[in-house]
């Protein structure tokens, strides 16, 4: 949009388009520099019509709206002295209003390499790219590229270079090119726990069920899993205000637990026979509030 609102303030600036500020308009079109103009007619849409005065605020406007279509890289505005005819035979003064747009080229296809069939989906989805929608040069591109890298991230692989191209296949239609270098996985070599009442056995093991394992890939949606499952397991073991701190270094996480106080829950006078009842019944609930003044360790 800077580009045609600079135009628009140099025109301003201008000796004639000053003193065409306020004058009728006698016509209005819509040009594309290098053609391939949408099939759709835009005038309608504009707010600038036969007949109105000419405003700077009702052009700025009209270059917000043709911007707005996602269908042009650039929008110039070009007032020119006219002349219009009135019903009564009078000639008055006016202006011709021109829009000069820079079409975008539309995708025709995505060529995609350097990619495992495996991942081929996942890449697919975080480029987005469909035949027949717009691209913007230089930007579309900057764009692929930070959505592959940051897919990358996530899956837990480090130093993935990505390079993405266009070629034009003819006129107004480009082939995306995207080509993949993997880095390198990005894989667990310790995994340690401080010092906590839960045995380690049982953490692991959580820590196990939230994808973190000793000698594999791990990702950042792999720590916020395991911590889940370990915040569950000391839940499980009465410790409901435990909080589980979750440091990641150099292909190590490190685990650390404040368990803070335990609750055990005592049933007295139960009949015989419905303990488990009552223990199961509590296993449904999502949070079961114990007064540990009432039921201490």
């Amino acid at each position: 949009m800077g580009v045609g609102l600079t135009l628009l303030v140099a025109l301003a600036q201008a000796q004639e388009p000053v003193q065409s500020i306020g004058l009728p308009i006698a016509q209005v079109e819509v040009v594309a520099v290098e053609g391939g103009l949408p099939e759709e007619n835009l005038l309608p849409l504009l707010g600038a019509q036969q007949g109105q005065v000419l405003t700077v605020p009702g052009v700025r406007s009209d270059i917000a709206l043709l911007y707005s279509t996602g269908a042009f890289g650039a929008v110039q505005a070009q007032v020119e002295p006219w002349f219009m005819d009135l019903d009564d035979g009078s000639v008055v003064p006016a202006v011709r209003l021109t829009y000069e747009v820079q079409t975008l080229p539309v995708v025709r296809d995505l060529e995609l390499s350097g990619v495992p069939l495996s991942r081929r989906p996942q890449v697919h989805a975080a480029l987005a790219v469909v035949p027949g929608q717009r691209w913007l040069p230089g930007q579309g591109e900057l764009a692929l590229k930070r959505r592959v890298e940051g897919l990358y991230e996530r899956l837990g692989f480090e130093g993935t270079a990505v390079l993405v191209e266009t070629l034009e296949w003819a006129p107004g239609e480009l082939i995306v090119q995207v080509r993949v270098v993997e880095g390198e996985p990005i894989i667990l070599e310790r995994l340690s726990f401080g010092e906590a009442p839960i045995p380690e056995g049982d953490l692991r093991r959580a820590a196990r069920r939230g994808g973190l394992v000793e000698g594999r890939r791990y990702t950042a949606r792999q720590l916020r899993d395991a911590k889940e499952e370990l915040l569950q397991v000391c839940r499980d073991r009465g410790y409901l205000e435990a909080r589980v701190r979750v440091v990641q270094g150099d292909r190590e996480v490190g685990v650390f637990i404040e368990a803070g106080p335990r609750v055990v829950l005592e049933l007295r006078d139960a009949p015989r026979g419905r303990t488990r009842d009552v223990e199961r019944w509590l296993a449904l609930e999502e949070e079961v509030r114990v007064d540990r003044t009432l039921v201490p360790e």
